[in-house]
């Protein structure tokens, strides 16, 4: 028992600086980009840091350690700020979210890549608990937490950035009533969290797939078959 907890405390040791950097770099890649587009009201704020105090949410980031998805603050934007249309520009701004994630992602492959061939594999099959477990299970929760967060944002639901980028391309009435979820929207998530599907919740069940893809995909790159 001692070593079961001992390993579950090393793994999510390990976790914690990869959801750090993941969700402070996605919100502060939302106000950088707001901000190159003329809406300094997440400079004014100081979000325009890589302080992850900032930017974290006590709830979303214990989520994110223990469930496995989950959030940070959301950065303050004037649509009407911004230089473009404030829906074009609002697209504009959440869409540069998970594109972050997804570059770190594919950081932390190239950085994954790097590992294996430097220190070899065999912290893969160890039970010891050192530097090369926790740097490689560092780039590989890394890479997987970002496309979570990525895939998760990019969920077509109201306050989520996917919600904006479907806006862009609905007619102005039907874009306005699709907005209006917005209201119910942590509730619609709160339910997708508790309602189950295939053995997990309709979140995890919606995740899954396309995580597991991109998560494989990018560790087979780098030289790791999971």
């Amino acid at each position: 028992m001692f070593e079961f907890s001992s390993i579950w405390l090393f793994q999510k040791l390990a976790m914690i600086p990869a959801i750090l950097i993941a969700l402070t770099v996605h919100e502060l890649s939302h106000g950088f980009v707001a901000y190159r587009l003329g809406d300094i009201t997440a400079k004014s704020q100081g979000r325009l840091s890589l302080n992850p105090l900032r930017h974290l949410d006590l709830v979303g980031t214990l989520c994110l350690l223990f469930i496995g998805f989950g959030w940070a603050k959301p950065v303050p934007v004037n649509p009407y700020a911004l230089t473009k249309k404030p829906k074009t520009g609002m697209a504009w701004v959440a869409a540069a979210g998970p594109a972050s994630n997804l570059c770190m992602a594919l950081i932390g492959g190239i950085f994954l890549m790097a590992y294996l061939r430097l220190v070899g594999y065999d912290w893969l099959a160890s039970s010891e608990l050192n530097a090369e477990l926790f740097f490689g299970l560092f780039f590989i929760y890394f890479i997987q937490i970002n496309i979570v967060l990525m895939i998760f944002n990019l969920i077509p639901l109201p306050p989520l950035d996917g919600s904006r980028i479907v806006s862009v391309f609905l007619p102005p009435d039907a874009a306005f009533r699709y907005n209006m979820i917005e209201r119910y929207g942590t509730m619609i998530l709160l339910i997708l969290c508790i309602i189950p599907i295939g053995g997990s919740s309709v979140i995890a069940w919606i995740l899954n797939t396309p995580v597991d893809f991109l998560s494989r995909l990018i560790y087979s790159l780098a030289g790791l078959s999971l």
